[in-house]
């Protein structure tokens, strides 16, 4: 796949998939920055998109009164650097959005994209990948569902029934 030119149809239908399995409600699209190439442009015009945001606005504190709306949907560049690109990403997760939809270029060494243990350490999980060397993958994040709860993190534990009629706590 060529990035330069507009996304494979399987990408445009994994982000409608995916835009599907979360419940209607508004959606915000993150704005890349102008000029990015890639399925960036094509994949904004894909979706019913009722919010739009800028990537340098993520790292101010959400305006306020705002609400946060049921599914974020943004690309991997975002036009910040370094830190601050991780910052505005974990912002959007921890502050603007419940939900959030990443798309993000698979190859090893592309400039602004995501490496996938980054993402991971973020809290994200693969939901699709194009084939090829020079694909895109799409990343989700979901509040309440990103990590697993441990066994050991459950009242059986915590408590000692056979002790409660020998003292008092």
């Amino acid at each position: 796949m060529n990035p330069t030119h507009g996304p494979p149809p399987t990408l445009i239908h994994a982000l409608r998939r995916a835009m599907a399995e979360y419940p209607s409600g508004e959606i915000l699209w993150v704005e890349p920055p102008q000029g990015v190439g890639g399925p960036c442009p094509a994949l904004a015009e894909a979706g019913p998109f009722h919010r739009r945001i800028s990537a340098t606005a993520l790292l101010d504190p959400p305006p306020t009164g705002w609400r946060r709306p049921a599914l974020c949907v943004a690309c991997a560049d975002l036009g910040l650097e370094g830190r601050d690109a991780e910052h505005a990403l974990a912002r959007l997760r921890d502050l603007y959005c419940e939900r959030v939809l990443l798309f993000t270029p698979t190859a090893s060494g592309t400039p602004r994209g995501w490496s996938p243990a980054t993402l991971r350490a973020l809290g994200f999980v693969r939901l699709f990948q194009t084939p090829g060397e020079a694909g895109w993958g799409l990343y989700g994040f979901d509040l309440y569902d990103y990590k697993a709860t441990p066994d050991w993190l459950n009242p059986r534990y915590w408590a000692n029934p056979e002790l409660w009629d020998r003292y008092r706590w």
